[in-house]
């Protein structure tokens, strides 16, 4: 009886070692299903809030006003199809140009630069705009909008004007540029000329950029485009013509390359009575009609509290992620530090380039390669927090990997 006990105690003994082995594979096993879960989880939140469109609804909020204009609201776009050789030629002979429009601004509440009108052809720095800034209308050339490169431009204040209807005529050549608000003079240039780029893939486009990442809120009522400089006599005439008719009638006089009168949307377009043929398209669902896809430029970015915060944002979201994938695949397989930390890296910059990369086809978000490398570094820092959480392990191995 007593032998018996002693080979049953014996039994027990030599279990132990199994059954605590056997234990923590479950211990192991269940800690492993629940980092999966956890992967997964931040998988999906960061998917989720990288490409989350806000507050853009895919609308494009573009409205005919009855009587003739269009009304411009967040995200709003009308643009032309690439101009044909023949207009491009017109520009490219032209000594001069000038463009009328009459619209109405409203106030900006916040300090975003607004396209009320573009001719683009690929180059941001080539474009010709007229945009709005607060209660300032300005025109230049490029995109120097925070105006830290002082590129030349010239402005007016709407202040006193503004939610007025107003016509304002833009003449430039080689004597200046000249802004004309209702037939009269308010603001010359004389040592700046403005240019139009002169490219096959050159459009018109209102109401916002390109991009969809500047839109602007107004009603646009007449629009016209001339290939040569407006005299002041000629600026008057449009005023005059515009408050006794409400349309730009007397324009077909002086041979205006691009007119829109704005009077009906049909099949999508808004027709172009002016000599070119430029008719302008207004779709259902609004989206960049260019991508701008990693934008490397900080030239225009103010490092401020928003900057510093957006970068930390960008840093921090990626730690998890690469924490949590380092874990998994140390536990997964037996390979050396370095080969997990540089696949937990991979991965989750493959990830983020497929999220800035989506980010290019919504307006309301941007494609930043400094987001890219600031997704990167954070993955990487979460996999040396692991590293960190699991000094002892690592150090025992000489140097050269964990296993799991």
């Amino acid at each position: 009886m007593l032998a018996g006990s002693f080979s049953s105690d014996i039994i027990k003994i030599e279990m132990l070692p199994v059954i605590s082995h056997r234990l923590q594979n479950i211990k192991l096993h269940k800690q492993g299903r629940v980092l999966r879960v956890l992967l997964l989880l931040t998988l999906v939140c960061l998917l989720f809030f990288g490409l989350r469109p806000k507050d853009y609804d895919f609308t494009n909020n573009v409205a005919l006003i009855e009587g003739g204009g269009l009304r411009f609201e967040k995200y709003g776009m009308a643009y032309t199809q690439p101009f044909d050789k023949k207009m491009v030629q017109n520009l490219e002979t032209m000594d001069g140009f000038s463009v009328v429009l009459d619209f109405q601004p409203r106030a900006h509440q916040d300090d975003s630069f607004s396209l009320i009108l573009a001719l683009h052809a690929g180059n941001d720095d080539a474009q010709l705009i007229i945009g709005q800034w607060r209660t300032y209308i300005i025109a230049m050339n490029g995109d120097d909008y925070a105006h830290k490169r002082n590129v030349p431009r010239i402005v007016f204040n709407t202040a006193e004007q503004l939610s007025a209807r107003i016509l304002l005529t833009l003449t430039s050549g080689k004597e200046g540029t000249r802004f004309y608000v209702d037939g009269k003079l308010v603001q010359e240039k004389s040592r700046l000329t403005l240019n139009v780029p002169a490219k096959d893939n050159t459009r018109l486009i209102l109401g916002n950029s390109p991009y969809g990442q500047a839109s602007w809120k107004g009603e646009i009522y007449r629009l016209a485009f001339y290939g040569h400089t407006l005299s002041a006599k000629k600026a008057i005439n449009h005023y005059n013509a515009l408050a006794a008719t409400d349309l730009f009638s007397s324009a077909h006089a002086i041979d205006p390359l691009i007119l829109y009168n704005f009077e009906k949307i049909e099949d999508g377009m808004v027709m172009d009575h002016g000599t070119s043929g430029r008719h302008l398209l207004i779709p259902d669902t609004a989206g960049p009609i260019e991508k701008r896809i990693l934008a490397m430029s900080m030239r225009d970015n103010d490092i401020d509290w928003s900057f510093w915060g957006d970068l930390a944002v960008n840093f921090l979201g990626f730690v998890p992620l690469g924490f949590l994938l380092t874990v998994v695949v140390v536990q997964s397989a037996s390979l050396p530090f370095k080969k997990v930390v540089l696949f937990a890296v991979l991965a989750c910059f493959c990830l983020s380039l497929g999220i800035e990369v989506a980010q290019a086809w919504l307006p309301s978000r941007s494609s930043s390669m400094l987001d890219l490398v600031m997704n990167t570094f954070g993955a990487a820092a979460g996999s040396f927090l692991f590293l960190a959480a699991d000094k002892r392990r690592y150090f025992s191995t000489g140097f050269t990997g964990l296993t799991g």
